[in-house]
């Protein structure tokens, strides 16, 4: 009872001293993970070159590669497996109950247990179980308490003891064992020699052989007698004394391993794995109370990661060694979400929304932290003034002065901050800000009424006549309290109008000693008042306008886009800056040109990080809305550590027929795969085994894919439907520290089906020219017979397009016979050419139709009239009256309206006299709208013409004009006297003058107001042009545009010194030579698109 009681204090002591220091996570793995069909108990853990992890059971070898548990039989399946060695060239060799061998794949790379003690005759099998199997540069040991097995050429040779043997040991590929009532022997020569100055060890049961940093000396560990020294120049055994001995002794020692940081990890029987540094002092214990599920540990191994996995009597264990963080949570005695953390009189304070708790005592053992006694308000935040910790709650302001707690001032607190060079305590409440002062006790010195926003975070800036404290509001900007003592302050309020992005959360904090400010996603700085005015000139520094100071961004990191994230909480260390960055807690490392880290964080899930806490000592304590976190800095880690992709499982065909099932890596290759089996299952994993749960996978099938896929978690992919063809398909991983793994690959060939082969194709040909033959024959005498059906039927045929050809030719000659009847018609009632000659003189009239008769015509007459002023003054006065029409369309139906105008024109002017031209026209239209039934309404068809009308006084020299659309041309030499008209344009010594005749045609229209009488005096020299719009409408030219008005005055103008008769060809052959330019949509001329007809005369 005594021995228990004192074992117990020890237990309780050494868990209270370490268990705080660090709480590694650990991952357990049971029965219900790894088969439930498999013995909870795990007395061997080994891990091999590709990173697989190797367990020994019941029968059976558990694998584990991260994602997949999988299970190799040993021979005897109830044979307990005891011990697991990797060789250099990467195979497994198997100790257990009466059986001892290896692991090799076979042809589809699986791998299977080979006995290596089935070779052994009934003389040489003297074992019961094999207890150490080690894996030698040349040979592999197997090592039973009766005799030791070496295996070596394929052949294997035995070893008795003199008496028994216990453990062995491997210590720099040298081989040791312990020989009960001898002491310890050394494998030389493929034989045991006594080493030296280890006879003491004889009775006492070594359970590790460790080597020390002095290679000189090795470690040795025993259960009964502790840590002892063996020095191989002296060849003594000494016993280490430590301050732990007891508490080793009591854990009953089982084994231990060298880890990769100089500790040593020792496994026992009753106090899970007890952590030892080189000075053999205890760091840690890792058991029951700390997260472990079983305190028996049979086994250790630490992985290529440096994390310890531990074979337990129930379940597996993963420890997270290497990770530099340990987690805190419920089961720890932290409850709620945290808010601030401290460190009070060396004691670790932590404020939640359920209270306030601190770090255990010796006088609770089973959580880490426990609860302040009857405290269990809504803490907001904690800060040390005049060594008193201070607590602001939602329900009051307390002071802590040693464990005692007192109430300062019933006020709701939303945040508090202690002034160390003002000796003032800042307390913000709702809407207040509140100063308090300590003479003996804790007195309200102030209250500050110009500040009513509601206030979530203070920083202080230390100025020459005192402190700048800069409050973060929730929704109002940014204050800055400016005090230089209790009572004399100042304040200034800054808003969006100063640079702030918004009105939204503005947080003050200090990086590098210079306070910044968290808006959204941008850091920014204060540029003070000094700044601004030194930058100013004279004149304007005493103008505060002009030097209020004003926000502008920080640049932390230059060209990083972490700095444009929203930086909820900063901590500024001396090496780093911790910073919840938009919800990811990482730190910018100073010492590597401030380089965004997340890497310790990522197995970490606290949910919001709401305070950073950091230690004198390199410990930063992290608070969280689920939980506490802490980070030491000084314990490193490599986060980049090289790891494989291997394939688990290779398979074909909707059989899942299998090619490969291990774990290779690198290049595979495979033989040729049938086409009926072109479905093609890849399974992979990497060993990887800090988050494995959140490793990516990307793969490409080289032959199909033309780049790599998403990254994405799923470890497996099929392939259907693929062609013939050559494939490699490439598959890498990703880890939770976006480390990428080697690149592995599996070559595989789809043959072709026996329908898509070489002689296949040679049949087919054959075939194909069989049936070609075949059916041209058919076709041949199909085609004799319809062709004599078909003459018959195309004579036939043909006789009757004949006589249907005879009968549209006979109608073709009707009809042009009609048409050039009707030209004839036309030409009859335009005038005479020796009539125009007589009446006209010295002109010119193109005239061509567009088809054989024409919608434009050209009408003239003379007539001799009494007294029509203004023409006439006196006598008989002989008049000639010309005009250009264009009548609507052109064609057979231009032809037929034109007619119908030329008789109006006729009846007008011949029977009833009338000779003024707006008096004509005004006649004219009213006989068209009556004779045409024009009535206006909507959609009914406005035939009519556009016309140019002039009578000339020959006599007097006067014209005058009247219009219907189209304008009259006068070219005069410009030293002439000038014409009234609307438009001229000037030629070397010739203006063309432009007079414009109303905008309505001889027909019905919206306005039907009279036509505008023009008067014109002419002299001898000039020029008049009548005409239709055919000419300037006419396309053609290089660029198939229209010939255009302008150019048609220029053309009048360039060829005006020529006789009329002459400028007539010369303009006809002007037009004809525009339209001959070859349009480039059809490859041929320009058509003519309008009846054309111009009218010169020279006066």
């Amino acid at each position: 009872m005594k021995h228990t009681l004192l074992f117990l204090f020890f237990y309780s002591f050494v868990l209270v001293c370490f268990s705080q220091n660090t709480k590694n996570s650990i991952n357990y793995f049971s029965s219900r993970d790894y088969g439930k069909g498999l013995e909870a108990t795990n007395r061997a853990c080994v891990q091999d070159k590709n990173g697989v992890l190797y367990f020994g059971n019941a029968g059976r070898i558990i694998q584990y590669d991260g994602t997949n548990w999988n299970y190799i039989p040993v021979k005897q399946q109830s044979a307990w497996l005891f011990s697991l060695a990797v060789s250099n060239n990467n195979i497994i060799y198997v100790g257990a109950q009466n059986e001892f061998g290896y692991l090799a794949p076979n042809a589809s790379g699986k791998l299977n247990y080979i006995s290596l003690s089935d070779e052994l005759d009934s003389t040489q099998k003297i074992f019961s179980k094999i207890i150490r199997v080690f894996a030698l540069k040349n040979i592999v040991v197997f090592q039973a308490e009766e005799v030791i097995y070496l295996y070596s050429n394929n052949e294997l040779t035995t070893i008795l003891p003199e008496t028994s043997f216990h453990l062995s040991f491997l210590i720099n590929n040298e081989f040791y064992v312990r020989q009960r009532e001898i002491g310890l022997v050394k494998l030389i020569n493929n034989k045991l020699q006594l080493v030296d100055g280890t006879e003491c060890f004889k009775n006492f049961g070594v359970f590790s052989i460790l080597p020390d940093s002095d290679k000189n000396k090795l470690i040795i560990i025993t259960r009964e007698d502790g840590f002892w020294f063996y020095d191989n120049k002296t060849f003594k055994s000494t016993p280490i004394i430590t301050p732990d001995s007891n508490v080793l002794k009591q854990s009953e020692i089982y084994g231990a391993i060298k880890l990769s940081d100089g500790d040593i990890a020792i496994n026992t029987l009753n106090n899970g794995v007890i952590i030892v540094n080189e000075n053999l002092i205890i760091q840690n214990v890792i058991n029951e109370n700390n997260g472990l599920k079983d305190n028996v540990v049979l086994a250790l191994m630490q992985d290529y990661q440096g994390n310890i996995w531990a074979g337990l009597n129930n379940g597996i264990a993963q420890i997270q060694y290497s990770l530099p963080i340990s987690e805190y949570r419920n089961e720890d005695g932290i409850s709620g979400s945290i808010t601030s953390i401290i460190n009070y009189h060396s004691k670790l304070f932590i404020g939640t929304t359920n209270g306030l708790f601190f770090q255990s005592d010796n006088n609770n053992l089973s959580k880490t932290f426990i609860s302040f006694p009857n405290f269990t308000k809504d803490v907001k935040s904690l800060c040390i003034a005049e060594n008193n910790l201070i607590v602001g709650t939602s329900n009051g302001l307390y002071k802590i002065n040693e464990l005692n707690i007192n109430l300062i001032d019933n006020v709701e607190v939303n945040s508090i901050y202690y002034s160390e060079n003002l000796k003032v305590l800042f307390v913000a409440k709702k809407n207040h800000l509140i100063l308090y002062e300590n003479v003996g006790k804790w007195n309200k010195i102030n209250e500050i009424p110009e500040i009513t926003e509601e206030i979530v975070r203070f920083e202080e800036d230390i100025t020459k006549i005192g402190s700048d404290i800069w409050i973060g509001t929730l929704l109002q900007g940014v204050i800055k309290l400016k005090i230089k003592d209790k009572t004399n302050y100042s304040i200034e309020k800054y808003n969006s109008l100063d640079g702030l992005i918004d009105n939204t959360w503005a947080l003050p904090f200090k990086i590098n000693n210079k306070v910044v400010f968290s808006q959204r996603n941008n850091l920014l700085q204060f540029v003070n008042e000094e700044t601004i005015k030194s930058q100013l000139p004279d004149s304007l520094k005493n103008n505060p306008e002009f030097y209020r100071g004003y926000f502008d961004l920080y640049n932390l990191v230059q060209n990083n886009k972490k700095a444009n994230m929203f930086f909820y909480l900063i901590n500024d260390t001396k090496n780093k800056i911790y910073v919840n960055l938009d919800g990811d807690i990482g730190f910018f490392d100073k010492t590597n040109s401030y380089t965004w880290n997340t890497n310790p964080f990522c197995l970490s899930d606290i949910g919001k990080a709401n305070v950073f806490y950091n230690e004198n000592d390199g410990i930063c304590w992290i608070g969280g809305d689920d939980g506490l976190l802490k980070f030491d800095e000084n314990k490193s880690k490599n986060y980049s550590i090289n790891y494989k992709t291997m394939f688990t499982k290779v398979s074909c065909g909707s059989n899942d027929s299998l090619l490969y099932s291990g774990y290779g890596s690198c290049s595979i290759k495979s033989s040729n795969i049938d086409y009926n089996f072109n479905t093609i299952n890849f399974s992979f994993a990497a060993p990887f085994y800090e988050g494995q749960d959140k490793t990516q996978y990307s793969y490409m099938l080289v032959g199909q894919d033309a780049a790599y896929s998403l990254w994405n978690k799923e470890n497996h992919v099929v392939f259907t439907n693929l062609w013939e063809e050559n494939y490699v398909f490439k598959v890498r991983a990703k880890n939770i520290y976006g480390v990428i793994s080697s690149e592995s690959s599996f070559s595989f060939t789809i043959e072709s089906p026996w329908y898509r082969k070489y002689w296949a194709y040679f049949i087919y040909f054959i075939l194909l020219v069989f049936i070609v033959f075949l059916i041209a024959r058919l076709n041949s005498n199909r085609l004799i017979a319809k062709n004599k059906k078909l003459e018959k039927i195309i004579l036939e045929r043909t006789h009757e397009i004949h006589e249907k050809n005879i009968e549209l030719q006979t109608q073709k000659e009707e009809i042009l016979d009609s048409i050039n009847y009707a030209r004839r018609i036309q030409k009859a009632v335009l005038p005479d050419d020796d009539l125009t000659i007589n009446w006209l003189g010295n002109h010119f009239i193109i005239f061509k139709p567009k088809d054989i008769v024409s919608g434009d015509f050209y009408w003239a007459t003379q007539i001799t009239t009494m007294g029509h002023a203004p023409l006439t003054t006196r006598g008989l006065a002989p008049l000639l009256i010309i005009s250009v029409a264009d009548c609507t369309g052109h064609g057979v139906p231009g032809a037929f309206m034109s007619m119908l105008c030329i008789s109006f024109l006729n009846e007008v002017v011949l029977k009833e006299k009338i000779v003024q031209p707006n008096w004509i026209l005004n006649k004219v239209r009213n006989m068209i709208i009556e004779s045409l039934k024009q009535k206006g309404v909507s959609g009914e068809q406005k035939d009519g013409m556009d016309i140019c009308l002039c009578v000339y006084n020959n006599n007097t020299k006067e014209l005058q004009y009247s219009g219907a659309n189209n304008p009259l041309y006068i070219v005069r030499n410009k030293n002439k006297e000038q014409i009234i008209c609307d438009k001229q344009l000037e030629h070397n010594d010739l203006v063309l003058y432009e007079i414009k005749g109303d905008g309505m045609p001889i027909a019905i229209y919206e306005s039907m107001e009279p036509f505008t009488l023009h008067s014109i005096k002419l002299i001898e020299g000039d020029t008049i042009y009548l005409f239709s719009d055919g000419f300037a409408d006419q396309f053609g030219g290089p660029y198939g545009k229209k010939f255009m008005y302008k150019q048609f005055k220029i053309a009048l103008m360039e060829t005006q010194n020529n006789d009329l008769v002459q400028q007539g060809k010369l303009l006809d052959k002007k037009i004809e030579d525009w339209k001959t330019f070859v349009n480039k949509d059809n490859n041929r001329s320009y058509e003519q698109i309008d009846d054309i007809c111009v009218m010169g005369v020279k006066i």
